[in-house]
């Protein structure tokens, strides 16, 4: 035991203690001195790594690559994407247009993020519309309908079979709010032969003569016409006959077209190139893809070559003069 620097040692009376010398003291100059020890450690981590982060702070960045707005262009150029539009705004850019698919897209971003350049994307792809169409679709129960793009940007084919229903003017409203829709066709898949064959009728100059309509496994063509223009329908459906298995007949005889196929009395076909209509002397008007009586839908609409309604197994063109 040590008080005031006297040692004591304690043990039993037979035992023989050893002499030891008085342990030193913790005293307050040892304490100090290894507060300073600590001190001086802490202090030079501190002056370390505010060095390191003043050299990462006071070292010049890398300068992003230099670039012209003609080497932009010319990767536009490289990555395909003719239909993309710039509109530079200072050193940033906006992109408008149209493109296949987003991942067309991604080498050119790819590059304006490599050359630093701030953009703004505007850009419609044709597998966002048709993802956008397909929902639209499908929301409204046009299941397995088959989207892909038409000839024209902006237009879309729809094939398979769409059922009467009052819900369809509704769809029609969004499709035609989609952005970067313009309009579309809607072809049967069930009407395969028949769409051929009015194909071939329209190339010749025929389609205003005849209607067509299929019965069983037999398509069968009917119009009153002249016997030269009979010979064309004849040679025509012989051809098709040849490599086909489906049967093609011709009547000569006047085709028959329901008098109340539309709500009302056809006025004029009116609207544009891109969303024709036809306006009615009810004041309402139709569009391709519009569902008529009896099941019928507008598949297309022509100031020339008038009107063409299908549904399933039945094609029929209505002259402007129905």
């Amino acid at each position: 035991i040590d008080i005031a620097g006297c040692c004591f040692i304690i043990g039993d009376i037979d035992h023989t203690l050893p002499l030891s010398d008085v342990p030193e003291r913790f005293s307050a100059k040892n304490r100090r001195k290894k507060r300073l020890i600590l001190a001086s450690v802490i202090g030079a981590a501190i002056a370390l790594s505010g060095a390191i982060g003043s050299y990462v702070l006071l070292s010049p960045k890398a300068e992003p690559p230099a670039f012209t707005r003609a080497d932009v262009y010319q990767q536009l150029k490289e990555n395909k994407l003719h239909a993309i539009t710039l509109v530079w705004h200072g050193k940033n850019v906006a992109l408008y247009g149209r493109c296949e698919s987003t991942t067309d897209l991604t080498p050119f971003f790819n590059y304006l993020k490599e050359k630093n350049i701030f953009y703004y994307n505007n850009i419609i792809c044709n597998n966002q519309i048709i993802s956008a169409i397909n929902d639209i679709l499908t929301e409204y129960g046009y299941k397995d309908i088959i989207i892909t793009k038409g000839n024209k940007p902006g237009f879309f084919l729809l094939s398979g079979y769409i059922p009467p229903s009052p819900k369809w003017s509704e769809v029609e409203n969004l499709l035609l709010n989609t952005p970067g829709v313009a309009g579309w066709e809607i072809h049967n898949n069930s009407n395969n032969k028949i769409n051929e064959l009015a194909s071939e009728f329209k190339k010749n100059k025929l389609i205003n003569y005849v209607n067509i309509f299929k019965k069983n496994d037999v398509i069968i063509v009917a119009g009153e016409v002249s016997q030269q223009n009979e010979s064309k329908i004849l040679a025509i459906i012989n051809a098709m006959n040849k490599n086909s298995n489906v049967k093609i007949l011709f009547q000569n005889i006047q085709p028959y077209i329901s008098a109340d196929i539309f709500p009302g009395k056809i006025l004029r076909i009116s609207g544009t190139m891109k969303n024709p209509t036809i306006a009615l002397d009810n004041g309402t008007s139709l569009g391709i893809g519009s569902i008529l009586k009896g099941g019928y839908v507008i598949d297309a609409i022509d100031p020339k070559d008038g009107i063409n309604i299908s549904r399933p197994d039945e094609y029929i063109h209505i002259p402007l003069s129905y």
